[in-house]
């Protein structure tokens, strides 16, 4: 960034200014004569000259709100990109006019609005100033009570608003409203880190590409405490970076960069942000907004527990496939999801991603399994009173034949420590019954009349769920 200054002293109220359309003056100056006020110059001043003065009871009189005003000439030159500061005791705004009185920026409403200014920070309204000539500052009381001297720093600056973003290579920008926009082209996989800071708007960025979307808003911290800072492991393609202002302040100042970062990978560990899994693997990934999703191959019916854990994010994970759908937030302790079930052969996908959008950073992942005891069709069957152990191993639950030879008040008990249990009980003589936290805790039981006979009982999960149960039937009379 290059600057020259014209030097000012108090609150720090800044304007930058070029012609921008659609923009709304936030206040009207009367008059259009080029007369300067006392105390103020009359002859055009470069960028870099002291502009000093005093706002008084004697100054012009905006008849829009009784606030006092005096009005500078300011020579311009073309293609540049100019900045005003107000400093001094004066609680003040800036506005720039061209040399017909066409107005062109304000800081009006802009330092009213900004928590920053508060703190120290200067708040800027700006754009290029396309043709050379003789422009009019005007400074401006904030109210009818706003008197005092004051003094006007002005520089120009080389800002690039939009266009390509080299690694290493600082930019500085300039919001007017919308968004700046930069693309980054990366050519090898790496971890990167972008910082926006100001100390004029509460930075924001927004990453996107690639699969990749995340954002920041505060994690950049900086002197107000209001920078942007996003870390993301990008692939080899063309990425689109947004700086922009969070809240009503939405013009000022900013600087970007893009920096590589090394990876804090364990020693002789690499990245898997995709592929297959297998039992007994454990992973490294990284997550840059949306998740990574995983392919696990089961041969055989087993029972699986799935972790994902980060020091970085509130991890999340969601299992699916062969009729399962499973999903987990903290099972695994603090912030760690864990997926326990039981899973029949086949293809199932495991997505891994964070709890809330934007995130990003690195996890583990690591798939374990152990023998499942699941009973055969001919095994599910229960005469009477008895009690048997089962795994459950699909979102539609499991039937067992119930025969019943004697009648009288029967219950039917699931008890697990790996599901929340339900139980459904049917049959012929009209009975349909269901349950979901009767045994106590998350488990399930059925008491009814029943008549000799055979009855279905369905043994299944409230929300979905895989594990192991215990099935018990009691004659109660």
């Amino acid at each position: 960034m290059t600057a020259t200054v014209l030097r000012t002293a108090g609150t720090v109220v800044t304007v930058t200014v070029g012609i921008v359309l659609g923009w709304t003056a936030a206040y009207q100056l009367p008059g259009s004569e080029k007369a300067a006020d006392d105390g103020v110059p009359s002859e055009p001043r470069e960028v870099g000259d002291a502009l000093t003065g005093e706002l008084t009871s004697a100054s012009q009189l905006n008849v829009k709100d009784g606030s006092r005003y005096a009005r500078i000439p300011v020579q311009l030159d073309a293609d540049t990109f100019v900045q005003f500061e107000l400093d001094g005791p004066l609680d003040g705004t800036l506005s720039l006019l061209d040399a017909n009185d066409k107005w062109l920026a304000s800081s009006a409403n802009t330092v009213a609005a900004s928590g920053l200014a508060s703190e120290g920070g200067s708040v800027s309204v700006g754009a290029n100033i396309e043709e050379a000539g003789t422009y009019w500052l005007a400074v401006s009381g904030r109210d009818s009570r706003s008197y005092g001297p004051f003094e006007v720093e002005s520089r120009t600056l080389d800002v690039r608003n939009d266009g390509d973003l080299a690694t290493e290579d600082e930019v500085a920008g300039f919001l007017t409203k919308d968004p700046n926009t930069y693309t980054l082209g990366v050519e090898e996989a790496g971890l990167y880190r972008f910082t926006m800071r100001s100390d004029v708007v509460d930075a924001y960025l927004h990453l996107t590409g690639d699969g990749v979307d995340a954002s920041d808003d505060d994690s950049g911290g900086g002197t107000s405490g209001y920078d942007a800072q996003l870390t993301a492991y990008l692939e080899p393609g063309d990425y689109e970076i947004e700086a922009s202002a969070y809240g009503s302040v939405t013009s000022g100042m900013y600087s970007l960069v893009a920096e590589p970062q090394p990876l804090p990978l364990p020693t002789g560990d690499t990245l898997r942000n995709g592929g297959e899994v297998s039992a007994g693997d454990e992973l490294t990934g990284y997550m840059s907004g949306d998740g990574r999703e995983y392919t696990l191959n089961v041969d055989e019916a087993a029972s699986y527990t799935i972790d994902m854990r980060a020091d970085d994010l509130d991890s999340y994970l969601e299992l699916t496939g062969e009729g399962v759908t499973l999903s987990d937030d903290d099972s695994g302790g603090d912030y760690d999801a864990r997926i326990q079930a039981v899973l029949q052969p086949g293809t199932y996908t495991i997505r891994a991603s964070s709890y809330g959008s934007g995130s990003a950073g690195l996890f583990t992942l690591a798939v374990a399994t152990s023998e499942a005891n699941v009973l055969s069709e001919e095994e599910r069957r229960l005469d009477g009173v008895g009690r048997l152990e089962d795994m459950l191993m699909s979102n539609g639950g499991t039937d067992y034949v119930w025969h019943i030879d004697e009648a009288g008040r029967y219950a039917v008990t699931m008890r697990s420590s790996d599901l929340d249990a339900f139980l459904m009980l049917t049959g012929d003589s009209g009975i349909d019954l269901s349950d979901d936290d009767s045994g106590g805790g998350y488990d399930a039981r059925i008491e009814t009349n029943l008549a000799p006979g055979d009855y279905t009982v369905n043994a299944s999960s409230y929300g979905g769920g895989t594990g192991s149960f215990e099935l018990q039937t009691e004659k109660l009379d």
